[in-house]
């Protein structure tokens, strides 16, 4: 009932001042949270919405649910450098953890979409560099993958074989799995 009404233009500029005035009374609030999302659920500009979370995020900069909204929002908006710029953020945020790797790849493919490939490939090598004694992750692989396509693109004939010669040549192949060995052996035939 409460979102049938406030999807009248009216009622729905009256629910996010509302909801606006209640972040500002009360931001220590428990239900912060989901006042905030009633107002990004209610706005339907795009634009709006990210400026917004910027002012959110100003406030609350470890705030990783603020980051993540802006970041999904930008991406869908095509906005390259607000996701590559939230998910540097993401990434040096401690609570991240294991996710800080994926918010890597996140920075670096926000980056490779916008054609800054002298921003991006250094991210995409940092990603694919596999720890001895560890086989590589999905994120690993996409960024090795991505580094190439960008050595690729800018002709780089010297610098795709040393950048595959990192995988075909790693200690880690020794023990790794079958599928993986077939693709590094469909990449090395590929490169000789």
């Amino acid at each position: 009932m409460l979102f049938r009404s406030i999807s009248q233009p009216a009622r729905l500029a009256d629910f996010q001042k509302a909801s606006l005035g209640y972040i500002a009374l009360f931001p220590a609030s428990p239900e912060k949270g989901k006042f905030q999302e009633g107002w990004i659920a209610s706005e339907p500009d795009a634009q709006k919405k990210i400026d917004q979370l910027a002012r959110w995020i100003a406030l609350e900069p470890q705030s990783m649910k603020l980051r993540e909204f802006r970041a999904g929002f930008a991406q869908k908006a095509g906005m390259s450098a607000i996701v590559a710029s939230e998910m540097a953020a993401l990434a040096a945020i401690p609570a991240a953890g294991a996710k800080s790797r994926e918010y890597r790849y996140g920075q670096a493919r926000a980056l490779y979409e916008a054609k800054d490939f002298a921003s991006a490939l250094p991210l995409f090598v940092s990603l694919s560099q596999v720890e001895s004694g560890s086989q590589p992750d999905s994120w690993a692989v996409q960024a090795q993958n991505l580094a190439l396509d960008i050595l690729n693109q800018g002709r780089n004939w010297d610098g795709i074989v040393a950048r595959a010669s990192t995988w075909l040549d790693a200690e880690w192949t020794k023990s790794a799995s079958a599928a993986m060995k077939k693709e590094l052996g469909e990449r090395s035939e590929e490169h000789t």
